[in-house]
């Protein structure tokens, strides 16, 4: 028996060894040698040869007209216009010395390119997967004569990671541009990227806006923002993103720089975070936090909001699955003053829960219902007090074919609202019922063009009573009214929509005297193809009683393809009341002069008439301009806002556009930040 295991016992050893010298001979370089003539030397066991020499080991394969190699050095001496590729690095030159043992040597005269650089040098030293080059050319321009090269005494390139340069000078053509001590380029899938853009704003004088931005991981990149005025402090930025898809994503941004006009800090910080704790929960903030009401006009110009009057922020809980939603969240509004600078506590609802029941039909009921509640802890500036509120709606349904083209949908429901307080000084509970209706009649003409008439009915109990509350000056009717409308819809980009609405009711101080004015105004919408990429669209509102035009609004969309279009756009409102009678009108041009002039342009003109005479103020506008220099890209940049007015230019090299669109995540940004889209 023990004679059996030690027996088991060697030959597990022995084939273990065996494994393990078979591992380390496959380990060792297979050496291969193609070429016209080859000539062996056997007593020095040496090689000779000539003509479209190929020689092959492990990645590495050199190619020549004449080689030496000392097969017992695994030493090769290659000649006459050879090229070496290892692991997809490609070196051309006149001359090759290479161990193969040690996987060293030298390439003299040597071009060679590592995405996005081509270079030339000298001597090149390769040291296993590093490359130190003397008195070398960088460029990352494709021309025979490149329209810029970096003159170095020195170079280290390290495959995939970055190239390192000593003495560099920076020529364009052959006028000198700068010189650099030392400086480092990275060759990785995400490099760091740099922006600068010197300009001019009419507030705060010469300007120099700066953007570092750098790859944190492999799912987020951060940015580093620094901005210089003549007029102003130092403005100061950073701004995170992380997108792991289908887990987790958001972004934070902050931005301070202390206003000499105004002698005031002024800043904005901003969080939105999305993140998947289970397959059913998820946790969500929204997060702004704004020093003053204008602060996005002066320092944030690329943001639509200008003026910002109100912010909201939010932290929820929410567990959504096919049939509900349930939502645990802390809301705040802050509201900007009218008599100091910055915002203030205008609402708070914490905590706030809210809970929904998606339309179902129960089993042996005839209608499908539906069922939603909330509750929360209020607070509002205006009361200055501290009350728990709650509302409660459940309702049922059901669609009723009359007809093959007629349907019936009526809709019941009941609405109970609490709240735990009456005032400051009272603190009975407030109990109030709402009894609702929507009964919707929809007739089919065809299958593109539908008439619609729908009755809303909303009535009120008295507080804590099951009576109606009729006492009250709208008798305890909240709605109701009748909507009409008239529909034709053949294709999405092709449509008609006529709509009005009829209120039904009554109050005790008021007595209506003419029932056409009940009428809301007509609106109707219009959107239509004129031509093959020409789209028109209007909406106007007019009023019945008493008669007069209350808004009008137009839009010409022509798009000529992917990169060319034009949108003009006209809008007008008119009150009564209001003296000034403004239109607005909206346009946008965005298209390419040649293959290498690129034009955006768009501005908000304001014409308005006051005493007879027009007046134009143009309150917003974009211009951009971006030229393509081959290997460098130029663009100049004009906004204004309001009074404010800033112009940006920009020139630099193409691989910083293609460092920025490898590191930055635009869809991501754009979903937090959609004016960078």
């Amino acid at each position: 028996m023990k004679k059996n295991f030690y027996k088991k016992f060697l030959l597990l050893v022995l084939f273990f060894f065996i494994v393990d010298v078979l591992a380390e001979q496959s380990q060792m370089s297979f050496i291969e040698i193609k070429a016209d003539k080859l000539e062996y030397k056997q007593t020095q066991n040496e090689i000779f040869s000539e003509g479209n020499v190929e020689i092959s080991s492990g990645t590495l394969k050199i190619k020549g007209e004449k080689l030496y190699s000392d097969l017992n050095k695994k030493y090769i001496v290659m000649s006459g216009s050879i090229t070496l590729i290892d692991a997809g690095q490609f070196i051309a030159g006149d001359k090759c010395e290479y161990s193969l043992e040690e996987s060293t040597g030298y390439i003299y005269n040597a071009k060679g390119y590592f995405e996005p650089w081509f270079f030339e040098s000298e001597k090149v030293f390769k040291n296993k997967n590093i490359y130190i080059l003397d008195k070398s050319k960088f460029s990352t321009c494709s021309n025979p004569k490149p329209h810029y090269v970096m003159a170095v005494s020195k170079a280290v390139i390290t495959p995939e990671k970055k190239i390192q340069v000593k003495d560099a000078t920076m020529y364009a053509g052959s006028i000198p541009l700068y010189y650099l001590p030392f400086a480092s380029y990275p060759l990785k899938k995400r490099s760091d990227c740099w922006e600068i853009y010197p300009g001019y704003n009419s507030r705060d004088g010469i300007s120099a806006k700066i953007i570092y931005g750098f790859p944190v991981s492999r799912h987020s990149y951060s940015k580093l923002h620094l901005d210089y005025y003549s007029e102003q402090n130092i403005g100061k930025g950073v701004e995170y993103n992380y997108n792991l898809p289908d887990k987790i994503k958001g972004t934070v941004y902050a931005y301070h720089i202390r206003d000499n006009k105004i002698g005031n800090e002024r800043w904005t910080i901003k969080n939105s975070h999305w993140q998947k704790l289970t397959k059913e929960w998820s946790f969500q903030t929204n997060l702004n936090f704004l020093s003053d009401e204008y602060f996005n006009k002066y320092y944030f110009g690329e943001n639509w909001d200008r003026r910002l009057s109100q912010i909201n922020s939010s932290i929820a809980l929410t567990r959504q699955t096919k049939k509900d939603n349930l939502r645990i969240s802390c809301e705040r509004v802050d509201a900007s003053s009218s008599t100091k600078t910055g915002f203030y506590l205008d609402k708070l609802y914490a905590p706030k829960l809210e809970y929904t029941l998606f339309q179902l039909k129960p089993r042996c009921f005839p209608f499908y219902t539906g069922f939603n509640t909330n509750l929360s802890q209020n607070y509002e500036s205006v009361r200055n007090y501290t009350d728990w509120t709650s509302i409660s709606d459940f309702y049922i349904t059901k669609q009723f074919g009359i007809t093959r083209k007629t349907t019936l949908t009526p809709k019941v429901g009941i609405i109970e609202s609490w709240r735990n307080r009456n005032n400051i000084n009272d603190d009975t509970d407030i109990f109030l019922t709402y009894f609702y209706s929507r009964t919707s009649l929809r007739q089919r003409l065809n299958y593109f063009t539908n008439i619609e008439i729908t009755h809303n009915f909303k009535n009120r109990t008295k507080p804590n009573l099951i009576q109606i509350d009729t006492d009250a000056d709208d008798y305890g009717i909240e709605t109701n009214k009748l909507e009409m409308s008239f529909s034709i819809f053949p294709k999405i980009n092709k449509f008609l929509r006529l709509s009005t609405g009829y209120d039904l009711k009554n109050y005790r101080s008021i007595r209506i005297e003419d029932n056409l004015s009940r009428f809301e105004p007509v609106t109707t919408e219009l959107k239509m193809p004129v031509l093959k990429g020409f789209d028109w669209y209007i909406k106007h509102q007019q009023n019945i009683k008493p008669s007069y035009m209350s808004s009008i609004s137009s839009e010409f969309d022509f798009k000529f393809n992917k990169d060319t279009d034009f949108l003009f756009g006209i809008f007008h409102t008119y009150s009564p009341l209001n003296l000034i009678k403004s239109v607005q009108l909206k346009n946008s041009f965005r298209f390419w002069l040649t293959e290498k002039w690129n034009f955006k342009i768009s501005f908000i003109t304001d014409i308005s008439k006051i005493n007879d005479s027009l007046n134009f103020d143009v309150i917003d506008n974009d211009i951009y301009i971006y030229r393509d220099l081959h290997c460098w890209e130029a663009n100049l940049n004009y906004r204004k806002r309001g009074e404010v007015q800033e112009i940006y230019f920009n020139i630099g090299l193409k691989i910083s556009k293609k460092a920025k669109e490898t590191l930055y995540e635009t869809e991501h940004e754009a979903e937090f930040y959609p004016w960078r889209k």
